[in-house]
């Protein structure tokens, strides 16, 4: 688009850009993008999202940057907190898992009127 002035509305802005209506007309509610209601339709200058769109791919290029190659997870203040939180949380979830599944046996047997006992006298008769 040429540097100007020109209104333009939204469809258009959307055609140009490559973003949805609804995306660019809630991005100039948010005053991210520059725009002006004019009546029920919003409107913006072609400079606006030309403004816009540089923005928006500086910001894609600032966060497709690698990280520093200083940053190593093991020496990270914190990462070993995290990953003894994460194996703590595996080890509840094996437990809940098991306590689920005892009480769905005992649901089962508590239905089928058999006790537990007898259920399990059962299974190791089957295992001889």
């Amino acid at each position: 688009m040429s540097k100007g002035g020109k209104n333009i509305n939204f469809k258009k802005a959307s055609a140009y850009s490559g973003y949805c209506e609804e995306y660019l007309r809630r991005k100039a509610r948010q005053g991210v993008l520059k725009a002006e209601k004019k009546g029920r339709f919003w409107q913006t200058k072609e400079e606006w999202l030309d403004e816009f769109l540089q923005r928006k791919e500086r910001r894609k290029v600032v966060l497709s940057k690698e990280p520093s190659s200083q940053y190593d997870p093991e020496t990270t203040p914190g990462f070993s907190v995290q990953k003894e939180h994460f194996l703590l949380n595996k080890k509840r979830f094996a437990l809940l898992s098991v306590i689920l599944i005892l009480i769905s046996i005992f649901s089962l047997l508590s239905f089928l009127n058999k006790s537990p006992f007898t259920f399990l006298a059962d299974i190791l008769h089957f295992l001889k």
